[in-house]
């Protein structure tokens, strides 16, 4: 582990689905690689069913028990959002369903809008293990702008950590911005 930490603070947008576990036991092992403090935010109401079951997967994962919890209410995306904001978040561990519907979005809604809206890096896992494996690949959603390097500049470290095979940097094009380069050409 380095002295140096692109990520102080990392959080799981947590639901009680399936998954959950193996999506902690991936956020345990990003944290590990960085010295961060681990929050959870999960949408619902606190209650003793709740507090016990992040109970027990915190002792289960052997993660801190004092791990801050965050109870948000609203629509999914932005109650994650509110509390990324809030918490100075700098990292966000989710499970992402994939979609796989010829011309449809490639993530879920809370997903996708949670690449698209929120104001620090995000760890998405389609397949996320309980036994996590060093990430082979890492895919970095690029935009031009300062923020969008800033999070490239983070995100290296993560690939030197995870010795990655490969860093895959993307830049999505829709058809808005192929309109506007093609009026851009066509002016000049």
């Amino acid at each position: 582990m380095s002295n140096f930490s692109p990520y102080k603070t990392i959080a799981v947008a947590t639901t009680f689905s399936p998954r959950f576990k193996q999506v902690l036991a991936e956020a345990k092992r990003i944290r590990e690689r960085f010295p961060a403090d681990l929050h959870l935010v999960y949408v619902g109401e606190k209650n003793e069913e709740t507090t016990k079951k992040f109970s027990d997967a915190l002792t289960a994962l052997q993660l801190p028990a004092d791990s801050m919890i965050h109870y948000q209410q609203g629509d999914p995306a932005e109650a994650i959002l509110r509390a990324v904001a809030r918490e100075k978040i700098d990292m966000i561990v989710a499970g992402a369903l994939e979609k796989e519907v010829v011309l449809h979005p490639f993530l879920g809604n809370v997903a996708r809008r949670l690449v698209r809206e929120a104001p620090c890096s995000i760890m998405l896992f389609t397949k996320p293990a309980m036994k996590p494996k060093q990430l082979r690949r890492i895919v970095f959603v690029a935009d031009y702008s300062e923020d969008g390097l800033q999070a490239l500049k983070r995100t290296l470290p993560l690939a030197v950590a995870e010795s990655c095979e490969r860093l895959y940097v993307i830049r999505i094009i829709t058809t808005f911005d192929q309109a506007r380069a093609s009026i851009r050409d066509d002016a000049q």
